[in-house]
């Protein structure tokens, strides 16, 4: 397509030279043979320019808004990512040393074990013990010569207790307390009913309404005509026949 250009470029130019210095006959002479030459050629023109048929894709020439959309940064252009990996730029950056959050532990459910003592290996629970004959006395005490202190207890015989554990004999018996204190007696004190008791009741209160040790052992030998006080014993947790 260049190349027939040019030749008729140069037709045009050797036309244009002969035509300024012939006449009008050999002018037309000219183009007469020009129109040999070159097919299809407009003679009635008297030019030798001949017409070319575009191209499509010379025809369909962007417009300038075209142009224009094409040149802009195009818009929400996603990254070539593949399916399986997570693009990194919209990931937020984690914070260096966040100590890491420890889910809070669920709060522990705690259940009240009976309170109670151990009489020769044998647990002894406080709903068993006021279940038996509970009984009220008064015991005075002298803690000097010029005063006395009388006191008001509610208990258990601990002959009752005994008897419960089916246990009749032995010679004596050590009382150990939660505090570490230890005290004993005969066994025929303990089968005195008169005599030994396990008090849970003092004065109005129950030992387990207290504080201290009460909590955990409100339990209290006492030994009723023991004016003294010598041989009581509170927090009374195990009781040991010998």
């Amino acid at each position: 397509m260049k190349k027939l250009l040019i030749f008729m470029l140069f037709l045009l130019f050797v036309v244009g030279l002969t035509a300024c210095g012939n006449s009008e006959d050999e002018q037309e002479e000219v183009v007469a043979t020009l129109g040999e030459i070159v097919p299809h050629y407009p003679q009635h023109l008297g030019s030798p320019i001949v017409p070319l048929e575009p191209t499509p894709h010379e025809t369909e020439q962007p417009s300038t808004q075209e142009t224009l959309n094409i040149l802009e940064e195009p818009e929400n252009v996603q990254p070539n990512i593949p399916d399986n990996q997570e693009p990194h730029e919209d990931e937020p950056d984690e914070p260096a040393n966040e100590p890491a959050i420890v889910p809070e532990p669920e709060p522990a459910v705690y259940h009240d074990a009976e309170v109670g003592l151990f009489v020769n290996g044998q647990f002894l629970g406080k709903s068993k013990l006021v279940a038996m004959e509970v009984v009220e006395f008064t015991v005075t005490i002298r803690p000097g010569t010029d005063r006395e202190d009388i006191r008001q207890y509610r208990g258990v015989a601990l002959a009752d207790i005994l008897a419960y554990f089916n246990i009749d004999e032995g010679t004596s018996l050590i009382f150990h307390s939660y505090d570490g204190f230890a005290a004993g007696i005969t066994m025929a004190e303990a089968l005195d009913r008169q005599q030994a008791f396990i008090a849970i009741w003092q004065d109005g209160q129950y030992f387990a309404h207290r504080g201290d040790y009460w909590g955990v052992a409100p339990f209290q030998l006492v030994m009723a005509q023991d004016i003294f006080a010598q041989r009581f014993a509170r927090y009374i947790t195990e009781i040991v026949v010998q």
